[in-house]
C-alpha cells in the first residue's frame, strides 16, 4: 500500500484487500486520470522501485463509481474483475513468450 501511495494526492487512499491484493481509491478522478496513475505505477515496477526479493508484476484493474451508487462493495468485484482479467492476459503473453 505504501508504493501505491506514493506520489498520489493526499485525498487518494491505497489499502490492503487481502493476500497480495491492494486497492488505491481515487476520489473525484476520471478514466484519463485513472490511466495516468496506471502508467506511473507500471513504469515504477518496470525500473525496480519497489524493493524485493522476488519478481514483482503488476495486474490492475479500474472501475469507476457513479455518484449516487448504492453498493460500495460492485466497485471493488468490477475492479477485481477487470484486475484478473488483466493478470490471465500476462500469464498468457509470459507463456506464449517463453
Amino acid at each position: 500500500a505504501g508504493f501505491l501511495t506514493r506520489g498520489v494526492r493526499e485525498v487518494d487512499i491505497g489499502c490492503r484487500l487481502g493476500g497480495d491484493e491492494f486497492a488505491l481509491l481515487l476520489p473525484n478522478t476520471d478514466e484519463i486520470g485513472a490511466a495516468v496513475v496506471e502508467a506511473r505505477l507500471r513504469r515504477a515496477v518496470a525500473q525496480g522501485e519497489i524493493e524485493a526479493r522476488c519478481t514483482v508484476g503488476l495486474s490492475l484493474g479500474a472501475a469507476s463509481f457513479p455518484p449516487g451508487a448504492a453498493d460500495e462493495s460492485s466497485i471493488i468485484a468490477r475492479a477485481a474483475a477487470a484486475m484478473y482479467s488483466n493478470k490471465r492476459n500476462r500469464k498468457r503473453r509470459m507463456a506464449d513468450a517463453a
